[in-house]
């Protein structure tokens, strides 16, 4: 059974590198699945794609801030109860991903996506409709 269509997020920033690690799990996730790869480069551009999203599971390719910012968009749209988000770290720390125990390699963290292991998380959600995916700091 093939796993169902899958839209990737990236960096339209991004560098050299990152089209590299992005390249290699693109490899992976389309061995498996369609894929549909939209490049962002901030918050207009994104919330555009994730409506656009429809019941694709979204994969973010990117760090901590990446995957804080599609949350934060989904969140805004009302269009993240019960949605799978996969993650294929870039960032320079990756603690989401660390805490969640997704490997740090583009293509294994690709391989955790098509194979659907998903893990609830919980969400903070403040006064101001702000959430916080990864940590507070008082």
């Amino acid at each position: 059974m093939a796993t169902p269509p899958l839209l990737l997020i990236t960096n339209s920033d991004a560098g050299t590198a990152d089209q590299e690690a992005v390249e290699a799990a693109l490899a992976v996730l389309r061995e498996a699945a369609g894929v549909e790869v939209r490049g962002t480069s901030g918050p207009d551009e994104l919330a555009e794609v994730l409506a656009e999203a429809g019941a694709r599971t979204v994969v973010v390719a990117g760090g901590d801030g990446s995957i804080h910012a599609v949350v934060q968009a989904l969140h805004s749209r009302e269009d993240l109860s019960g949605r799978t988000l996969g993650l294929i770290p870039l960032g320079t720390g990756n603690d989401f991903a660390r805490t969640l125990g997704i490997p740090l390699t583009p293509a294994e963290a690709a391989a955790v996506v098509v194979a659907g292991h998903t893990r609830a998380t919980d969400l903070v959600v403040d006064e101001d409709d702000r959430i916080t995916v990864n940590s507070v700091h008082l």
